[in-house]
Order: structure tokens, then C-alpha cells, then sequence
């Protein structure tokens, strides 16, 4: 016996219905019998090179067999004719949406033809609200996928804003900042043996300078960031810890 993959399975599945929905056609919806008919079609794959009908037999020649590869050539005229296919695979849509049982079991009356157009007006209508239903979910789940799609294109916008900024800040401090700190280190040299006051002005400009070197070097590291770290507030956020949350990211 094929041993069967259910990944492989499952893929068929996904196929399948996709093209049947793109195509307006139904799969059946017990989903475990048509698993089952998916199965004989992955083992029919594995057995031949193509998707044989799990419910004819077949040759083993491609050829030979044109007219019973899923979706057989006979699909469209049983959907008409029996509101499935011959393996019930595909089925209309009135076997999708359902179907209404009427029996007078208590006065065991018959049903008048009255009746009959009533109960058939009454079925086309609650048709017509399940596929509304079905299709206004269809709707909200596209419209969710759409609003993800915008807040992840926003975050993307901003991340490039971010990074522009950083690369601007970068090019704009360092030029001074090179400068500065030659010119600390160029009077802290000067100044060794000189007033202890002016020392430790030049000690402090140095310091500080050291710091600004520091905090730009962290923000040359940003290569990611998350809208979570910047501010909404208008507050200052501590560039360690935000710094500290990217690396951990």
C-alpha cells in the first residue's frame, strides 16, 4: 500500500478548492469524506503521474485516460443532472448551502401545490441570506487581510522615515563632534600642569563629547526598529533602554 504524506494531502486539498471557488464550482462540504476522496487522488498521483478519479478505474496510460483526470470530463453534465459528480467530489450549490426536508407527519395531510410554492419561495430566500451571509464573511476577512496589509506598509514607511533620520543625525553630529573632542583632548594636554578649575572644564567637554560619541555609535546600530519604541506622548524615551529592547528583538 502508498504510503501517504498528509502534508501532501492537505496541499491537494488547499489546490483544489481554491481553483473550485475561482472557477465557481463547490467541493463537497463533508470535509472528511472528501478528504478521503483527496487521499485515492494523492495515492492515484503517486501510483500513475496524474490525478486519476479514485472512483473509476483506470489504465495506467495518460492518454487512455484524459477523460477521468480530476476534473473529469463528465464533472459538468452530472452537476446538472444529479447535483454531484460521479464521485461526489463537486457538488451544486444547492447541495452547499442545504437542503429543507417538508413532511405533514402529524396530520399526514398532503402538501398542497399552495404550499409547495410557499415552502420553495421561503428555501430560495434563506439560500439567497446563507450565501449573503457566507459572502459578507468573505468580505470582512478580506477587509482585515487589507487594514494588516496597511498598518504593515505604515510601519515600513516609518521605519524608513527612522532611518533617514538616524543617517542625517549621524552625518550632521559626528563632522562637529570629531572636532570637539580633538579640541578637549588638545586643551586637557595643554592645560596639565595648569589651573586645576580649567582642567576640569576640559575634562567635562571631553566627558560629555565622549557621551555624544556614544549615544551616536548605538544609533549607527539600529538597522531595525518597532513603532513600540517610539514615543506617543511627546516624552523623551531612554535611548539605552530602547537600544537594549532592539537587541533583544
Amino acid at each position: 500500500m502508498t504510503e501517504l504524506d498528509p502534508k501532501e494531502v492537505d496541499a491537494l486539498y488547499e489546490t483544489l478548492e481554491r481553483e473550485a471557488e475561482a472557477s465557481g464550482y463547490h467541493l463537497n462540504p463533508d470535509r472528511e469524506f472528501t478528504r478521503a476522496l483527496m487521499e485515492g487522488l494523492t495515492t492515484n498521483v503517486k501510483r500513475y503521474g496524474y490525478q486519476a478519479c479514485p472512483c473509476r478505474r483506470a489504465t495506467g496510460t495518460r492518454e487512455d485516460d484524459l477523460d477521468i483526470i480530476c476534473p473529469c470530463d463528465y464533472r459538468d453534465a452530472d452537476l446538472g443532472e444529479y447535483g454531484a459528480c460521479y464521485c461526489a467530489l463537486y457538488v451544486s450549490k444547492d447541495v452547499v448551502v442545504g437542503t429543507i426536508t417538508v413532511d405533514n407527519h402529524k396530520s399526514r395531510r398532503p402538501i398542497t401545490q399552495e404550499q409547495t410554492a410557499i415552502l420553495e419561495r421561503f428555501t430560495e430566500y434563506a439560500g439567497i441570506a446563507i450565501m449573503n451571509a457566507k459572502l459578507y464573511m468573505r468580505a470582512v476577512e478580506a477587509q482585515n487581510e487589507l487594514k494588516h496589509a496597511h498598518e504593515k506598509l505604515i510601519e515600513t514607511e516609518q521605519l524608513k522615515t527612522i532611518e533617514r533620520m538616524v543617517a542625517t543625525v549621524n552625518h550632521e553630529i559626528n563632522n562637529p563632534l570629531c572636532s570637539i573632542l580633538l579640541s578637549a583632548q588638545m586643551l586637557q594636554t595643554m592645560l596639565a600642569a595648569g589651573d586645576e578649575a580649567l582642567k576640569q572644564k576640559a575634562k567635562s567637554i571631553l566627558e560629555n563629547a565622549d557621551r555624544i560619541a556614544s549615544i551616536v555609535s548605538k544609533l549607527e546600530n539600529i538597522q531595525r526598529t518597532a513603532p513600540s519604541v517610539a514615543s506617543t506622548d511627546g516624552k523623551m524615551f531612554d535611548l539605552d533602554e530602547m537600544m537594549s529592547n532592539l537587541e533583544t528583538t
